[in-house]
């Protein structure tokens, strides 16, 4: 790879401070590898302007290069085989409700006050904390764990969580501090994140709803701002399918599990119409044009991350998630089953089980069409479609 260079001390625009060898650049997007060796991107204007005069002056246009692709190959076929986990076996059809059957039980592990290293461990996760916490503590935050792995279980999806060859549980990575967070890898901005790269969830105590009060750790009964520690453990217990689908639905189906009604434990699907129409605001919607969407690379989408862009990519991802779960079809999320089914047997790739399955033969005015039809009769949004080249966006 062009332009490697030894570590250096980065920072970003908001003056925080992170070790780390540089990889590359593209796109307005900067690969590192930390010390850890996890690999991290981050977009190159949200750099400091000292950093930022550094990459112009040591990389070239036409080496520039980066290497994010850790989940974004859906041209793969054969050589997958779905490790089933020990989980609830899928309902047969949507379920109205997904709710954990009282409060996790914790174990502790480890507390070695010196390496500061506090290990916590529940039913499927185990928790590795550079601070020390209560056995009470751990049981409240670890509901949304529990819980989001009890919902990627229960859905007739039947994607079917498992932990990594060699693990015994899914580990989740607690740090004390933002500063502590980002250096491990995290992303500036960011309230959690699955790193695909080691099979680790990192999150700083703030995101789980934990106080640090000096003397005592403990839980602030207020906070309800769950919707990214939703997102990435989806990531995480869809770990296995993520080099296998396409970037849309690796990220549509964590936004699909992000909007739901979620409190202490408990997934609610009785309202979905309400659901998708809060989280789009409202009854008119902008979304990617499909023929957009359905070929985003993950390359593309780390671009609309540093461009400031991306919250429309993730509510057009999550809208056509919702679209192929609930509306497509009968309504019942068959093809897209179909379409997981077959990335599960091997034979195709996800690009001929997508044109099998999900776009059937139809012209893309035509689907299209069937999209914006389908949202204004189901759920009484209407679709505007932007960012392609049809004359409805």
């Amino acid at each position: 790879m062009a332009n490697v260079a030894g570590a250096r001390t980065w920072t970003d625009n908001q003056g925080r401070k992170v070790e780390a060898d540089f990889l590359g650049t593209k796109d307005g997007v900067v690969t590192f590898v930390l010390a850890s060796g996890v690999k991290s991107v981050f977009p190159l204007n949200k750099l400091s302007p000292e950093d930022q005069k550094w990459v112009a002056a040591n990389v070239k246009d036409d080496d520039e290069t980066v290497d994010v692709a850790d989940n974004s190959s859906n041209e793969k076929a054969g050589n997958f085989t779905i490790l089933r986990g020990d989980g609830p076996k899928a309902e047969s059809s949507w379920p109205e409700k997904v709710a954990l059957d009282g409060t996790p039980e914790v174990e502790v592990v480890k507390e070695d006050e010196d390496a500061k290293e506090y290990v916590y461990r529940t039913e499927h996760y185990e928790f590795h904390s550079d601070i020390r916490l209560s056995k009470s503590v751990v049981r409240e935050f670890s509901r949304i764990f529990e819980a989001t792995y009890l919902l990627t279980c229960k859905l007739p999806l039947d994607l079917a969580p498992h932990v990594e060859p060699g693990q015994k549980y899914f580990e989740a990575r607690i740090f004390e501090t933002q500063e502590d967070y980002f250096k491990a890898g995290g992303i500036s901005g960011s309230g959690g994140v699955y790193m695909s790269s080691i099979k680790k969830f990192m999150v700083p105590i703030q995101s789980l709803g934990v106080i640090n009060r000096g003397s005592r750790v403990t839980i602030n009964y207020d906070y309800r701002e769950f919707s990214t520690l939703i997102h990435e453990i989806t990531h995480q217990m869809m770990n296995q399918w993520l080099g296998y689908l396409p970037v849309w639905y690796t990220e549509g189906s964590a936004v699909y599990a992000e909007m739901l009604d979620y409190s202490n434990g408990k997934f609610s699907l009785s309202n979905l119409k309400s659901t998708i129409r809060d989280h789009v605001g409202g009854r008119d919607a902008k979304m990617l044009d499909p023929e957009v969407l359905l070929k985003i690379d993950y390359q593309s989408w780390i671009k609309a991350l540093a461009s400031g862009n991306a919250r429309g990519n993730y509510n057009s991802a999550g809208m056509l998630a919702f679209y192929f779960y609930h509306i497509d079809g009968d309504g019942d999320a068959a093809n897209i089953i179909k379409c997981l089914r077959g990335v599960e047997a091997g034979k195709k790739s996800w690009e001929d089980l997508q044109k099998e399955f999900l776009i059937r033969g139809r012209s893309m005015d035509q689907f299209r069409e069937d999209l914006k039809n389908g949202f204004k009769e189901e759920v009484n949004i209407d679709v505007e479609f932007v960012g392609g080249e049809s004359s409805e966006g």
